[in-house]
């Protein structure tokens, strides 16, 4: 569905599969991530992993948008950051395509 669904995430980690068209708010008790038709893993801490598509990540009133690749986090000062960048290609999957280990 079109329609934006929310979840609270106070602990521990989460991977979201959402279809195209479709939109997930995750909020951390440090920032909020949101995601447009993609495949993600955030963490309460606030750190976020994206494998398709793009994440808006936002804390303190600032908003980044993190992509395929991508891993963002909140900084210490409370802002979001990208951190750094993986290859995606050496990133183990399973049968279905979904990262091993989620």
């Amino acid at each position: 569905a079109a329609a934006l669904r929310s979840v609270r995430l106070d602990q521990g980690a989460l991977w979201v599969r959402d279809s195209r068209g479709s939109n997930t708010r995750v909020q951390t008790p440090v920032g909020t991530a949101t995601a447009r038709g993609t495949v993600f893993t955030v963490t309460a801490k606030g750190m976020v992993q994206v494998f398709e598509g793009f994440v808006d990540l936002e804390a303190a009133g600032q908003t980044i948008t993190l992509g395929p690749g991508e891993v963002g986090g909140i900084g210490p000062d409370a802002l979001p950051m990208k951190l750094y960048t993986i290859d995606l290609n050496s990133v183990p999957t399973d049968i279905a395509g979904d990262p091993i280990g989620w």
